[in-house]
C-alpha cells in the first residue's frame, strides 16, 4: 500500500455521498488497514458504502488498483454511545 494511500483516497472520495473521512494504516499485519468513516443508517449501509468508496477510489488512483479487500468489518458508531473499535477494510495485493 503506498505512503500516499490516505490523501489520494480522500481526495478521489471528497465530494461521494456519506464520506467524512479514510485513515490507512499500511504497516498493519498481517495485511494493511484502509478505515473509511462514513455516515450511514445501518451497519449494512456503512458496509456497502465503504466498499463502493474503495471501488471508486481504486478506480481512480492507479497505485490502489493492484489492491483489493479481503473482507469489510465496518462497525455502526452512533455518536450518543461510547466510541467502539475503528471501522476498517482488510486488504491483499
Amino acid at each position: 500500500m503506498p505512503p500516499s494511500a490516505a490523501e489520494s483516497i480522500a481526495r478521489s472520495c471528497t465530494d461521494r455521498d456519506g464520506f467524512e473521512h479514510v485513515s490507512v494504516h499500511p504497516s498493519a499485519l498481517p495485511h494493511p488497514v484502509v478505515g473509511f468513516y462514513v455516515q450511514a443508517g445501518s451497519l449494512e449501509e456503512a458496509e456497502s458504502a465503504a466498499l463502493s468508496l474503495w471501488g471508486h477510489a481504486s478506480s481512480a488512483v492507479v497505485e490502489l488498483q493492484a489492491w483489493e479487500p479481503t473482507r469489510a468489518e465496518v462497525p455502526l458508531f452512533r455518536p450518543d454511545l461510547e466510541t467502539g473499535p475503528l471501522p476498517g477494510l482488510g486488504w491483499t495485493e
